[in-house]
């Protein structure tokens, strides 16, 4: 039995929860920006946040792309009316799982920053935020994505 999936809700699912993430970072770092921590000498704590928005951002790139090739391995033999809602839940997963690991990283960021207040974290939670913004994704993106693996699944 195949199940019809509506390219808008894939697209407005993922809105909504990008867009819940971020502003979840910025409703946090609204928080950080107005404590009144003094600023802390020992940077260990910035060190680590920021070594860990490394990391994140690393693995942003690779485990969306793992999960994709993995899924469409599994999906070459289905006709392409099965297909659909399973490439919609593929999208919707390595969407959600980028931008986890986008998030995690910017509120450890912004805890860093609480504690010790070094201008450094600002910069990498910026750059995890734009990041994130990034991924919001249209209509249009989420039709060619679906375009483009119906093509890497037809070829050899």
């Amino acid at each position: 039995m195949t199940q019809q999936v509506s390219p808008a809700n894939v697209v407005r699912i993922n809105q909504i929860i990008i867009g819940a993430m971020l502003a979840g970072l910025v409703c946090f770092g609204g928080v950080a920006l107005t404590s009144q921590n003094k600023p802390n000498s020992e940077s260990i704590l910035t060190i680590m946040a920021a070594g860990l928005a490394l990391m994140q951002i690393l693995m942003w790139f690779v485990i969306p792309g793992m999960i994709v090739k993995t899924q469409l391995k599994a999906m070459k033999d289905l006709s392409e009316a099965d297909r659909m809602p399973r490439l919609a839940r593929v999208f919707q997963a390595q969407k959600i799982i980028g931008a986890a690991l986008l998030e995690g990283a910017g509120l450890f960021n912004w805890v860093a920053y609480m504690i010790d207040r070094q201008a450094i974290t600002l910069g990498v939670v910026g750059t995890l935020m734009v990041l994130l913004a990034s991924m919001f994704p249209t209509q249009g993106q989420y039709e060619s994505w679906v375009e483009e693996m119906k093509h890497e699944m037809s070829g050899p």
